[in-house]
């Protein structure tokens, strides 16, 4: 009686084992292998998986191409020139940029036979707007625009200076300080018109010069200046 009384309680365990293991495979085959682990999260950045790539990419071609343009229109296309004086064709060209004199002499034909290439800087940088002059040989090149250096045709730095007409060294006779007019004053050694005509002034304002030293009286007359004159000075 014994024995069989533990047959049946060992049959009854064995029955509950095996429905608690079906219980448990049946829940393990639901859940699939991994059961209820955790499930991992994945933490993008704002504006998706590559925006930042996309973004840094999109922006630094943004700012190459805005750059390209600024330098294109930075860049000048062209100089226009005026060549004139002893070339071929003279008139107006355009040139590219970075043209030198050269290239504008060359574009108008080239220099004659009589031209003076020493009278310009053919090696200068042609600027936009610019008139180039070729003279003749023994010719005065023609002096650039008030206030403007022109790199073609004067010295960097130093503007060509008014040629002053040339008048004789000395009168051509004794001049008479009390009769002479402006023009015979002038011609006195270190007498300009200026002088010529604070002359005249103090001569009215005395009278007349009685010697030729009265005319150290005259403002702007030294000892220098009256020292160089006095051979060509009379009073009459």
């Amino acid at each position: 009686m014994e024995v069989s009384s533990q047959r049946q309680k060992l049959a009854v365990l064995a029955i509950v084992a095996l429905g608690a293991l079906a219980l448990v495979v049946g829940a393990w085959t639901r859940r699939g292998p991994t059961g209820d682990a955790p499930a991992v999260e994945i933490i993008e950045p704002a504006g998706g998986p590559q925006a930042g790539a996309d973004d840094f990419s999109s922006s630094g071609m943004e700012e190459q191409e805005a750059e390209a343009g600024t330098r294109e229109q930075q860049a000048p296309a062209g100089v226009v020139v005026h060549v004139c004086g002893r070339v071929v064709r003279p008139g107006v060209y355009t040139l590219p940029a970075g043209a030198r004199i050269r290239d504008a002499v060359e574009a108008a034909g080239g220099a004659k036979p009589d031209a003076d290439l020493e009278a310009v800087n053919l090696a200068a940088r042609a600027e936009d707007g610019q008139q180039v002059y070729l003279p003749r040989v023994g010719a005065m090149p023609a002096p650039p625009p008030p206030g403007r250096h022109d790199p073609a045709t004067s010295r960097p730095g130093r503007a060509p200076r008014a040629a002053r007409p040339s008048r004789a060294a000395v009168p051509a006779g004794p001049v008479n300080i009390n009769t002479a007019g402006p023009e015979e004053l002038d011609r006195l050694p270190g007498v300009g018109p200026a002088t010529a005509a604070k002359i005249i002034e103090y001569r009215r304002a005395i009278g007349g010069f009685t010697r030729p030293e009265d005319l150290l009286g005259v403002p702007g007359i030294g000892e220098k200046k009256f020292a160089e004159m006095k051979p060509y000075v009379v009073v009459r």
